[in-house]
């Protein structure tokens, strides 16, 4: 038992003996959500940052890399892509004019930690990082400004799902990190309304505003024209026998919706078509309107996020041949996007079924028996 006890106190005397350094690690975050295409279509570029996890556990096995004339120390890292390949600068070509040059490749930026960068391959690439940066505090000096190396990576997603980078090294010091830098989709937007409004035939309420309808794009460019000032345009069709409510004004035609006093009145495209994130720079462009299509558009769409859309507000009337089992179908279309949905928003009934209560004093119902006919101790009465 003692040699037991003995063998077990040398264990543990030899683990807290175990340098600190051995279980350092490394910080990295992704610091941009990229929502993206599949394939190099849609390359995107997605920052990192890269760090020590302790200020006592810095890397100290670093080499001297000469940037612009100037000596800096730093250390290799490699980076690899899962799901992913390095983009390449389409209109550079090198000397033969054969292959296509990675964007990356050669990259740096002393101010952001990154002294070189070589992409070997579509998937690997070898990065150096200053030492001064990714330590935080250079040697127990006084604290630097920028607390993290950050690299821009340069890629485009090779399937859907996750596009994973990976750092690596051999420096002693620096843990095997990774994370997701981009998600990729295949589709370019989702269309999804939140149900259907109801008239009821010869019923005195006869005109109704829609219910929501949300448009997300899956990739940050999917709706609009990076090429036209990020322009977005949006066309509703309705069809069945159904109409959009509309009013005629001094330039044009305007929507109209049931306001929540039960007034009808105009309303504007900035009102019916609501951006769900922040584009506080959004114009809203040139609305069409008619009877059963309105197109609107948008400029300076925020490209650097998903665009989420709600069209919401817009007030729908049966037309004078519309019976009960007509339903209003509307197809909602972008220009600079593929997907279309056609989606049920209105339905005529005969009749709805209502229930009112006349008298206040209800009788109390207990497992199917009326205790309004039984006294206390459960005798009925007389």
């Amino acid at each position: 038992m003692k040699k037991k006890l003995a063998l077990l106190m040398a264990a543990i005397m030899t683990v807290a003996m175990v340098p600190m350094t051995a279980f350092a690690s490394t910080k990295m975050k992704a610091v941009d959500e990229i929502s993206t295409g599949v394939g190099e279509d849609y390359p995107f570029t997605s920052r990192v940052e890269l760090s020590v996890d302790d200020d006592e556990e810095i890397v100290d096995d670093v080499d001297t890399y000469k940037v612009n004339g100037i000596d800096y120390s730093g250390f290799e890292v490699t980076l690899t892509l899962t799901n992913g390949k390095f983009a390449v600068d389409v209109d550079d070509k090198d000397h033969d004019g054969d292959d296509e040059e990675y964007i990356m490749d050669d990259y740096e930026n002393v101010d952001k930690g990154i002294l070189d960068v070589t992409v070997e391959n579509d998937t690997e690439a070898t990065v150096v990082l200053r030492s001064y940066i990714y330590n935080q505090v250079p040697n127990g000096s006084t604290p630097i400004t920028s607390n993290a190396c950050v690299l821009p990576i340069e890629a485009y997603a090779t399937g859907t799902g996750d596009v994973i980078a990976t750092f690596t090294s051999n420096v002693t010091n620096f843990k095997t990190v990774k994370d997701v830098i981009a998600t990729a989709y295949e589709g370019d937007v989702e269309i999804e309304s939140e149900g259907v409004v109801t008239f009821v035939e010869d019923a005195s309420t006869t005109i109704k505003n829609i219910k929501d309808i949300t448009i997300t794009g899956l990739i940050n460019t999917a709706m609009i024209n990076v090429d036209d000032h990020n322009k977005a345009t949006i066309t509703l069709k309705l069809s069945g026998n159904y109409k959009f409510v509309t009013e005629p004004g001094d330039h044009g035609t305007w929507a109209c919706t049931v306001k929540d006093d039960g007034t009808i009145g105009h309303i504007d495209a900035n009102q019916f078509v609501k951006l769900l994130n922040d584009n506080t720079n959004v114009v809203y462009g040139e609305t069409y309107v008619e009877d059963d299509k309105i197109v609107v558009t948008l400029e300076n769409v925020d490209s650097s996020k998903v665009t989420m859309l709600r069209i919401r507000d817009l007030a729908i009337t049966p037309t004078k041949s519309c019976d009960p089992g007509d339903v209003a179908k509307l197809k909602v279309s972008g220009k600079y996007f593929d997907t279309t949905a056609t989606l049920e928003i209105a339905k005529m009934v005969e009749e709805a079924v209502t229930y009112t209560v006349e008298d206040d004093d209800l009788p109390v119902i207990w497992a199917g028996k009326d205790y309004s006919n039984y006294d206390t101790e459960g005798n009925a009465w007389v």
